[in-house]
């Protein structure tokens, strides 16, 4: 008899290909909902490292948060993103933190993508501000991070470094 871990939330991948003419709302693809350990390292193992992808983002949210900005649970709140050049390892760790529940229940999903460089974004629901600084420097220090930025999903100048 195989022993199963199940997760307290149910997560959902998202894969976004930004080399396409469709809507934005239309280009993200659902991969994979993941409602065990065992199920998230099956999927991890079997996906492509996301450094050899180009102009496309993953996203990996609660089940029932969409990966957009418009979503209830994600509006009049905002996310906190780092850029990385190590993007496979810290693609990895961010999401055995979010999938851990290691850093708050406040957390609706994480993506990463590529720009300039690759960026990684662990988004929250509305918080109060101290909830939010609290939120970031636990992802600073889980994460080993020097610099955290947090970006107002409505309001994408009023933004602040932790």
């Amino acid at each position: 008899m195989l022993i199963s871990h199940p997760l307290e939330n149910i997560w959902v991948f998202h894969f976004q290909n930004k080399n396409t003419s469709k809507s934005w709302d239309s280009a993200i693809q659902r991969i994979y909902e993941v409602k065990t350990v065992e199920g998230f390292w099956r999927l991890y193992s079997n996906l492509p490292e996301f450094n050899r992808l180009d102009n496309c983002s993953f996203y990996l949210f609660k089940k029932g948060i969409k990966p957009d900005w418009e979503d209830p649970k994600n509006r009049g709140s905002g996310r906190f993103l780092f850029d990385c050049e190590e993007v496979v390892k810290f693609w990895k760790f961010s999401q055995l933190a979010v999938i851990g529940e290691m850093i708050s229940d406040k957390i609706c999903g994480v993506s990463c993508n590529k720009k300039n460089l690759y960026n990684i974004s662990f988004w929250i629901e509305k918080s109060s501000e101290e909830e939010i600084h609290l939120i970031g420097n636990t992802i600073k220090k889980e994460l080993n991070l020097i610099k955290l930025i947090f970006v107002n999903h409505s309001d994408k100048h009023k933004y602040f470094v932790i």
